[in-house]
Protein backbone atom coordinates (compact mmCIF):
# COMPACT_ATOMS: atom_id res chain seq x y z
CA UNK A 1 0.00 0.00 0.00
CA UNK A 2 1.67 3.72 -0.94
CA UNK A 3 1.27 5.99 1.58
CA UNK A 4 1.70 9.53 0.70
CA UNK A 5 4.47 11.66 2.39
CA UNK A 6 4.58 15.05 3.21
CA UNK A 7 7.16 17.14 1.57
CA UNK A 8 8.18 20.69 3.35
CA UNK A 9 10.06 23.02 1.13
CA UNK A 10 11.77 25.51 2.22
CA UNK A 11 13.11 27.71 -0.63
CA UNK A 12 16.90 28.93 -1.02
CA UNK A 13 17.74 32.95 -1.73
CA UNK A 14 19.89 34.17 -4.61
CA UNK A 15 22.02 36.91 -4.08
CA UNK A 16 21.02 39.59 -6.71
CA UNK A 17 24.30 40.99 -8.50
CA UNK A 18 22.81 43.81 -8.88
CA UNK A 19 21.41 45.26 -5.63
CA UNK A 20 23.44 42.49 -3.33
CA UNK A 21 20.50 41.55 -1.14
CA UNK A 22 18.46 38.41 -1.16
CA UNK A 23 15.50 37.42 -3.53
CA UNK A 24 13.51 34.66 -2.32
CA UNK A 25 14.10 31.73 -4.56
CA UNK A 26 10.52 30.94 -4.79
CA UNK A 27 8.43 32.39 -6.54
CA UNK A 28 10.35 33.12 -9.41
CA UNK A 29 7.64 34.62 -11.71
CA UNK A 30 9.54 37.37 -13.81
CA UNK A 31 12.75 36.34 -15.78
CA UNK A 32 14.14 39.56 -13.84
CA UNK A 33 13.78 37.27 -10.44
CA UNK A 34 15.90 35.23 -12.17
CA UNK A 35 20.08 35.05 -11.95
CA UNK A 36 20.67 34.01 -15.74
CA UNK A 37 22.39 30.38 -16.05
CA UNK A 38 20.76 29.56 -12.17
CA UNK A 39 18.67 26.78 -11.06
CA UNK A 40 17.87 24.89 -7.67
CA UNK A 41 20.26 22.54 -6.43
CA UNK A 42 18.70 19.13 -7.72
CA UNK A 43 17.57 18.25 -3.87
CA UNK A 44 15.79 21.83 -3.49
CA UNK A 45 14.08 20.97 -7.24
CA UNK A 46 13.04 17.63 -6.47
CA UNK A 47 11.61 18.51 -3.20
CA UNK A 48 9.70 21.49 -4.54
CA UNK A 49 8.10 19.68 -7.68
CA UNK A 50 6.85 16.96 -5.57
CA UNK A 51 4.73 19.29 -3.42
CA UNK A 52 2.93 19.54 -7.02
CA UNK A 53 1.67 16.35 -7.14
CA UNK A 54 2.14 15.42 -10.34
CA UNK A 55 1.78 12.15 -11.26
CA UNK A 56 3.22 11.33 -15.08
CA UNK A 57 5.81 12.68 -16.79
CA UNK A 58 2.44 13.80 -19.58
CA UNK A 59 1.28 15.90 -16.53
CA UNK A 60 5.10 17.23 -16.12
CA UNK A 61 5.42 17.93 -19.58
CA UNK A 62 1.44 20.11 -19.20
CA UNK A 63 2.55 21.87 -16.50
CA UNK A 64 6.36 23.10 -17.42
CA UNK A 65 4.37 24.07 -20.70
CA UNK A 66 1.35 26.38 -18.99
CA UNK A 67 3.67 29.34 -17.56
CA UNK A 68 3.90 28.29 -14.08
CA UNK A 69 7.37 26.85 -13.64
CA UNK A 70 9.59 29.05 -12.05
CA UNK A 71 12.72 30.06 -14.07
CA UNK A 72 14.59 28.72 -11.99
CA UNK A 73 13.37 24.81 -12.10
CA UNK A 74 14.71 23.53 -15.85
CA UNK A 75 12.65 22.43 -18.50
CA UNK A 76 15.09 19.48 -19.13
CA UNK A 77 15.89 18.72 -15.35
CA UNK A 78 16.95 15.21 -17.18
CA UNK A 79 20.10 16.83 -18.77
CA UNK A 80 21.03 19.65 -15.93
CA UNK A 81 20.89 16.86 -13.15
CA UNK A 82 22.47 14.33 -14.88
CA UNK A 83 25.64 14.20 -13.04
CA UNK A 84 24.10 15.76 -10.11
CA UNK A 85 21.37 12.93 -8.45
CA UNK A 86 18.78 12.54 -12.07
CA UNK A 87 17.16 8.85 -11.99
CA UNK A 88 13.79 9.28 -13.50
CA UNK A 89 10.56 11.69 -13.84
CA UNK A 90 9.29 9.49 -11.08
CA UNK A 91 11.66 10.07 -8.85
CA UNK A 92 11.97 13.58 -9.39
CA UNK A 93 8.17 14.43 -9.21
CA UNK A 94 7.66 11.49 -6.38
CA UNK A 95 4.92 9.66 -8.37
CA UNK A 96 7.14 6.66 -8.20
CA UNK A 97 7.73 6.20 -4.81
CA UNK A 98 7.71 2.58 -3.05
CA UNK A 99 8.20 1.15 -6.60
CA UNK A 100 11.76 -0.23 -5.86
CA UNK A 101 14.85 1.18 -5.87
CA UNK A 102 15.14 4.43 -8.06
CA UNK A 103 17.54 5.03 -11.23
CA UNK A 104 18.13 0.71 -11.23
CA UNK A 105 16.96 -0.57 -14.68
CA UNK A 106 17.01 -4.86 -15.79
CA UNK A 107 19.88 -5.30 -17.51
CA UNK A 108 19.90 -4.45 -20.79
CA UNK A 109 19.67 -8.13 -22.22
CA UNK A 110 17.01 -8.79 -19.80
CA UNK A 111 14.57 -5.98 -20.60
CA UNK A 112 15.14 -6.52 -24.34
CA UNK A 113 14.09 -9.76 -23.34
CA UNK A 114 10.83 -8.76 -21.90
CA UNK A 115 10.30 -5.90 -24.25
CA UNK A 116 10.38 -8.23 -27.18
CA UNK A 117 7.91 -10.96 -25.33
CA UNK A 118 5.66 -7.73 -26.09
CA UNK A 119 5.09 -8.02 -29.97
CA UNK A 120 5.41 -3.90 -30.65
CA UNK A 121 6.83 -3.83 -34.20
CA UNK A 122 7.45 -0.29 -34.68
CA UNK A 123 8.68 3.02 -32.95
CA UNK A 124 5.16 4.10 -32.73
CA UNK A 125 3.75 0.98 -30.92
CA UNK A 126 6.88 1.56 -28.80
CA UNK A 127 6.06 5.33 -27.53
CA UNK A 128 2.43 4.64 -27.24
CA UNK A 129 3.61 1.17 -24.92
CA UNK A 130 6.21 3.49 -22.84
CA UNK A 131 3.34 6.05 -22.17
CA UNK A 132 0.63 4.01 -21.45
CA UNK A 133 1.69 3.49 -17.73
CA UNK A 134 2.52 -0.83 -18.67
CA UNK A 135 6.35 -0.23 -18.54
CA UNK A 136 7.50 -1.26 -15.13
CA UNK A 137 9.57 1.17 -13.51
CA UNK A 138 12.64 -1.23 -13.50
CA UNK A 139 12.26 -1.20 -17.45
CA UNK A 140 13.89 2.62 -18.91
CA UNK A 141 11.85 4.77 -21.13
CA UNK A 142 14.41 5.99 -22.72
CA UNK A 143 17.11 2.76 -23.83
CA UNK A 144 19.10 4.51 -25.82
CA UNK A 145 19.87 6.95 -23.21
CA UNK A 146 20.07 4.14 -20.43
CA UNK A 147 21.97 1.71 -22.29
CA UNK A 148 24.39 3.97 -23.72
Amino acid sequence: MHTSRAVSYVPAAVTSPVQGSAIPAEPYTAISGKVAGRFRSFEDARAFMRTLGLKSKKEWEAWKSSGKRPCDIPSTPQTTYASSGWTSYGDFLGYAEGQGARGTFRTFEDARAHVRTLGLKSTKEWEAWKSSGARPHDIPAGPEMTYM
